[in-house]
């Protein structure tokens, strides 16, 4: 991009510290890019900005009367409501969200889940990739994690879930225990094909 390194990190920041001000100066389009920017920090900070972000901006557009697809060129009266800028939010619920990232090159048949949850207690859904549909379904709560996958034939799927590295936690798969790798904020652990269910659990 045109920031890289510090510079990079310097402008990441200030997106991030005026996110909510700046949403609502921004046309529905723009919001891919200050979406993508919140998200590339990986902070529950910025997932929490990035959520409130959805509801205040997009809100209005999942309405019992309009499904969400179709949105005005601005926020606001003015333009008619014909866009589909609808998808940009969507496409952030299904990606960061629901956690469901095609990994690398297409014949690599690996995907991320990587849930960013943004301080809501629970989502669930499924996720149409080129791969196949993969289902997660994600409840947290103070000292537990929760997850529940869905992960298609001859799919590898590198499962990242949220950490607090403040506290000593156990990771169980499948009623077993599991063993993790920590990166970042993120416990991680490499799963096939098939369906699974676990918690990370905090140790009190």
């Amino acid at each position: 991009g045109v920031a890289q390194g510090d510079t990079a990190d310097v402008v990441l920041g200030y997106i991030s510290a005026n996110a909510y001000e700046a949403g609502a100066a921004l046309w529905p389009y723009t919001h891919r890019f200050l979406f993508n920017a919140l998200y590339r920090r990986d902070t529950a900070e910025d997932d929490s900005a990035a959520v409130a972000l959805m509801k205040r901006s997009f809100g209005e557009n999942f309405e019992e009367n309009n499904p969400g697809y179709a949105t005005r060129e601005r926020f606001g009266p003015g333009s008619r409501q014909f866009h589909c800028f609808g998808i940009v939010p969507a496409y952030f619920m299904s990606a960061y969200i629901l956690g469901v990232r095609r990994s690398g090159d297409i014949g690599r048949r690996e995907i991320i889940i990587e849930p960013h949850l943004g301080g809501l207690a629970q989502a669930s859904g499924a996720v149409a990739t080129e791969l196949g549909v993969v289902r997660t379904g994600w409840n947290d709560s103070a000292d537990r994690f929760e997850f529940s996958l869905d992960i298609p034939c001859n799919v590898q799927a590198e499962l990242a879930l949220p950490l607090d590295i403040t506290r000593a936690a156990a990771l169980t798969v499948n009623g077993q225990p599991a063993s993790c790798t920590v990166r970042g904020r993120r416990a991680v652990i490499q799963l096939g094909q098939g369906k699974y269910s676990g918690a990370l659990e905090y140790v009190k």
